[in-house]
């Protein structure tokens, strides 16, 4: 017994002087804050090519194509435009070329947003403030990283019949999706 009350008085003890620290003991609140920014951004994803069907040097009228593609943006980002620039010249001045020969062509906005807008091809499809033909297209949906914007792109060969040889006459367009 006198080993037990031992073990405890030693107990009581330092028990007294952990409590005794605690309360001598103080504390000094801070804070700091955490972060993060989220930035506006675009990132193209599928985009079709345009392809004619086959051009008729015999031929009357016009040819007509479309394609569409895609981007996403971070959430509530605000679109000034998209913008197509075609290697060959601005709208009213497009080529598609094979050597030195050339085919004209044209692009137009489509009727509104999504796959199955349909091509009225009024409105040619160029670079800048959306306020009319020539101009950039302003989405009328929001892209966000979980649904995608989908843009048709309308084109037309206003004439065929031209004396231009056989090949494959190509362009490139770059998509610029303006956003603030």
């Amino acid at each position: 017994m006198k080993h037990t009350r031992t073990v405890l008085a030693a107990t009581a003890s330092a028990a007294g002087i952990l409590v005794s620290a605690a309360a001598l003991a103080g504390s000094a609140p801070g804070t700091f804050p955490v972060s993060a920014a989220v930035q506006s951004s675009c990132t193209m994803g599928t985009i079709n090519n345009v392809v004619f069907p086959a051009y008729n040097v015999f031929g009357a009228g016009s040819l007509t194509a479309n394609a569409t593609f895609q981007f996403t943006c971070t959430k509530g980002t605000t679109f000034t435009s998209v913008d197509l620039v075609a290697a060959s010249g601005a709208v009213g001045a497009r080529k598609m070329s094979s050597g030195a020969s050339s085919i004209g062509y044209e692009l137009y906005q489509p009727s509104g947003d999504g796959a199955a807008a349909s091509c009225p091809n009024t409105a040619t499809w160029g670079v800048g403030t959306p306020t009319g033909a020539g101009k950039g297209y302003k989405p009328n949906t929001v892209a966000s990283r979980n649904v995608p914007t989908t843009l048709k792109v309308c084109a037309v060969i206003p004439s065929q019949g031209a004396d231009v040889p056989a090949g494959t006459y190509i362009d490139t367009v770059t998509i610029n999706v303006n956003y603030n």
